[in-house]
């Protein structure tokens, strides 16, 4: 289960370094990594394996019931260092993927706050050993250690972005308050080859180096973050503020970033030679969902007509909204493996806001066929992966009633 979790899920959380935490497991018991750790990592590997699927919830009870108890131990003394966040947020990721939204909620702002008392989100450096808290696995003053800090915090960081885009919950994290560096490379960090990076801002401005995969996602994350918040602050009053400077001058800079970001993606992780690395497929689908929520609620406002410029806006937004959900569809259409993509449930989200926008009567560049055909293949696409996924199962169930209420003719086919 272990092996499962790392060949089939460490992708979405690649934060621990394998070969040192397989080389722990192995060893004494006093130097093991704490057994909620181990046990949300074999219950997440188990959810991703046909014969050890029953185990993955009696697994994770128990990592839960693990942590809960060392917290509880010794005023939690014990419960304070690297691994017991990064055990926290396996377990948020596991109850998210359950559908079980506010335990992991709870769960997640639990390791976000370890993660703030222990500084993870300032930078630190090898020679800085006296200021380091308790890390897990390690010397203080080993570079490995200091990038699974990093890498933990990062991941914590892309959780708490898309957990707001997606449910609106407030952030818990404040950007402005965020000073470690972005990731390093994979290779860099299996290695232990120390691989100097840039900070968030600092490439949102302009990539300066080549970003690692995980950092590319933090970027996609808190772009499609802001965007998500930008289309939610609009007002509502006489309509909205299409025409708003300030408005506009956001929605401008988060273009540029946007455009910054795409031209930081290695040639061999660009569409269509990074469809067989799923982290690539993560960071192409997150960019697409940012510009669908960019140009979505002008085109949607536009089209309503109640604005003198309704065409002017409505044209450019309609072109990016049908590009981004043509993009969309396309990259599912063309992963070998749907299934798997479709069991994060940021990627099941995507898929199912696509469909409705396909489903809508907006006017996106795309004949009824069409919208029709791509409708029911990311409906069908999400029935097949709710075979282990709820929430791909409760969504694809919300589809099918959309589908038949749009189109009742073609259910029958």
């Amino acid at each position: 289960m272990m092996k499962l979790y790392f060949e089939k899920m460490n992708h979405a959380t690649p934060m621990i370094h394998r070969s040192r935490y397989e080389t722990c497991v192995e060893s004494s018991s006093a130097n093991q990594p704490p057994m909620c750790l181990q046990y949300i990592v074999c219950a997440t590997g188990a959810s991703h394996g046909s014969a050890c699927q029953p185990l993955a919830m009696p697994l994770y009870r128990q990592a839960r019931a693990y942590a809960e108890a060392d917290e509880m131990d010794d005023e939690g003394q014990r419960s304070f260092d690297l691994a017991h966040v990064q055990a926290w947020l396996l377990i948020a990721n596991f109850e998210a993927r359950k559908g079980l939204f506010s335990r992991a909620a709870v769960s997640l702002a639990r390791s976000i706050r370890m993660a703030q008392m222990l500084n993870l989100h300032r930078e630190r450096r090898n020679d800085e050993m006296e200021t380091l808290p308790p890390r897990g696995f390690g010397s203080s003053r080993d570079w490995i250690v200091l990038e699974e800090c990093r890498r933990t915090w990062w991941c914590l960081y892309v959780s708490d972005r898309l957990l707001f885009a997606t449910s609106g919950l407030p952030s818990i994290i404040d950007s402005t308050q965020v000073h470690a560096s972005l990731p390093a490379s994979d290779q860099a960090f299996q290695s232990g080859c120390p691989e100097e990076t840039s900070t968030l801002q600092r490439v949102l401005h302009g990539p300066d180096r080549a970003c690692s995969l995980l950092a590319l996602r933090v970027l996609a994350a808190s772009l499609f973050h802001r965007a998500i918040y930008l289309s939610g602050s609009r007002k509502t009053e006489d309509g909205d503020n299409a025409n708003d400077e300030a408005y506009w001058g956001i929605h401008k800079t988060i273009e540029n970033e946007l455009i910054s970001l795409q031209s930081a993606i290695p040639e061999s992780f660009r569409l269509p030679r990074g469809l067989k690395c799923q982290q690539s497929v993560f960071i192409h689908v997150l960019i697409q969902m940012t510009i669908l929520s960019l140009y979505k609620p002008t085109m949607q406002s536009a089209q309503g007509g109640n604005r003198r410029n309704s065409s002017y806006i409505a044209s450019p937004s309609c072109k990016h909204v049908g590009n981004a959900v043509l993009h969309i569809v396309n990259i599912f259409k063309s992963m070998e493996d749907t299934n798997t993509a479709l069991q994060n449930p940021i990627q099941s989200y995507a898929a199912h806001t696509v469909a409705l926008v396909l489903l809508s009567n907006s006017d996106i560049g795309q004949d009824e066929a069409s919208k029709v055909a791509s409708a029911k293949f990311l409906q069908r696409s999400l029935r097949q992966a709710g075979k282990t996924s709820p929430i791909a199962l409760s969504l694809s169930e919300q589809l099918e009633l959309k589908l038949a209420e749009r189109w009742p003719e073609l259910m029958t086919q």
